[in-house]
């Protein structure tokens, strides 16, 4: 009867009880190049970030990324900005923009997204290069 008590006493004062979300439960979420197209298109504020090479960039990106090779991300995450805004990273297939979308989010980014199959995916879709 206590316990029902003490329950109906935090239910009726309006607290909610709520646990701790787990790092792994935070997950990045993928878009694809249509949907990078409309953001683009629409002018939405974010940060694109190509996490393949120096090399890899230099032989052709999607306009306005900036290059942040993936082993460097850590190191470099403040030159994304404010952690509350959206990044969008890619790579050369996919894998390593995951990688990064989720490493991003552990260290306090809100919205890392990946574009799902990376580059590859992007020029099959039409989407143009800078080189």
């Amino acid at each position: 009867m206590r316990k029902f008590f003490i329950l109906l006493c935090i239910l009726a004062s309006g607290c909610v009880i709520m646990r701790p979300q787990k790092l792994d439960e935070r997950r990045y979420q993928n878009i694809t190049p249509q949907q990078l197209m409309e953001l683009i298109e629409h002018n939405e504020k974010f940060v694109l970030v190509d996490v393949r090479s120096p090399e890899e960039y230099a032989d052709g990106h999607i306009n306005k990324a900036i290059n942040i090779p993936h082993a460097e991300i850590k190191l470099k995450s403040r030159q994304l900005g404010c952690k509350c805004g959206k990044v969008v990273v890619y790579s050369r297939n996919g894998h390593a923009g995951e990688i990064v979308a989720q490493t991003l989010l552990e260290l306090g980014f809100k919205k890392a997204v990946n574009l799902y199959g990376g580059i590859e995916t992007w020029e099959k879709a039409g989407g143009k290069l800078i080189k």
